[in-house]
């Protein structure tokens, strides 16, 4: 028997349809940057094995590991996201927007990101202490030691402001400007996720979550990619300074502590503040624009959880991730 759609019927699965093919061009982007990394570490390695040890005990130093990481991003996430984008003709206007916003509104912003951010190191470390409890400790270190301007200009450059490029343009840039026509807490809560599992360590995995977060949902509200890049320089920064008074100066780790929470406390009073005055003059702020269509948020979250390329790439990560833990 021939069933026939009706208007609505039609209309819900063309949009389910169209959310799954989007949703499995940003597992194949996810895949695409796996696989980059891959070729990227093996000409690496082919270079490391061709100039003997001269490239390794290069890379053994702060400003060669550093240099690495800062190479990887550009490649990995810039590159290969723009030939993805041209590849699929997607309007490049629309995934990465720029638009004016006030100095006052964006330093107030900025400020109260970076608390977020600061804040969301508790969830990281909430999570390592969970695994101590089971035996179990994560090979993330946490930095480099950084000795000389040129390790310190390095790791600046290559630790606060090249991911804070690369990365925003790729996951706030390519991955939520993909997903925010069906819905902006779907575009922001994916996104978020593919953020932190890209990281693929245990540690940084809550901490890149919660920071996604945060960089996507001030992105959606002021449809612009400059304050996210500012908030993610300015955490990456504040890590890099605190690592440099740590192996550059006479103070303590102890001393270095304490100035990170009262840093903190700081801008968590100022973002209070800041917060107060935003609502105030704006009463949709915490809202987020949706096209519905007729389809709830679970249908949405359903339909790009199911995408097979992105089963695909949460597999692949997975298991780089259990790989990494158990070799390091």
């Amino acid at each position: 028997m021939q069933y026939f759609y009706t208007q609505k019927e039609y209309e819900e699965y063309q949009y389910k349809r169209n959310l799954r093919s989007t949703s499995n061009g940003i597992g194949l982007l996810m895949i695409l940057f796996m696989i980059a990394e891959l070729v990227f570490s093996i000409v690496f390695v082919f270079a490391s094995f061709l100039s003997g040890d001269s490239l390794t005990d290069a890379m053994d130093t702060a400003f060669g590991m550093t240099l690495i990481n800062g190479l990887f991003s550009l490649i990995t996430f810039f590159f290969v996201g723009i030939i993805f984008c041209l590849f699929r003709r997607e309007p490049l206007a629309e995934l990465f927007p720029f638009q004016k916003i006030g100095a006052g509104y964006l330093v107030m912003l900025v400020v109260i990101g970076v608390a977020f951010s600061l804040l969301s190191n508790y969830a990281a470390d909430a999570v390592s202490r969970m695994f101590e409890m089971f035996g179990l400790t994560s090979s993330y270190s946490g930095g480099v030691e950084i000795e000389g301007t040129g390790d310190i200009f390095m790791s600046y450059l290559t630790i606060a402001v090249i991911p804070a490029l690369a990365e925003e343009f790729a996951f706030r840039g390519i991955v939520m400007g993909m997903l925010k026509k069906y819905s902006g807490a779907l575009a922001v809560i994916v996104s978020s996720a593919i953020f932190g599992l890209m990281h693929g360590n245990i540690i940084q995995i809550p901490f890149a979550f919660c920071g996604g977060l945060i960089f996507g949902f001030i992105a959606l509200k002021t449809n612009s990619l400059l304050p996210g890049i500012l908030i993610h320089f300015f955490n990456n920064g504040i890590s890099v300074t605190l690592d440099i008074l740590q192996t550059n100066t006479p103070l303590t780790e102890n001393t270095v502590n304490i100035i990170f929470v009262i840093l903190m406390i700081v801008l968590c009073i100022l973002s209070f503040i800041f917060i107060r005055k935003i609502i105030k003059t704006k009463k949709d702020f915490f809202s987020f624009p949706d096209s519905n269509k007729g389809i709830s948020f679970r249908e949405k979250m359903k339909t790009v959880c199911s995408s097979p390329t992105l089963i695909v790439y949460t597999v692949m990560i997975i298991i780089y991730t259990v790989i990494v833990e158990m070799t390091q």
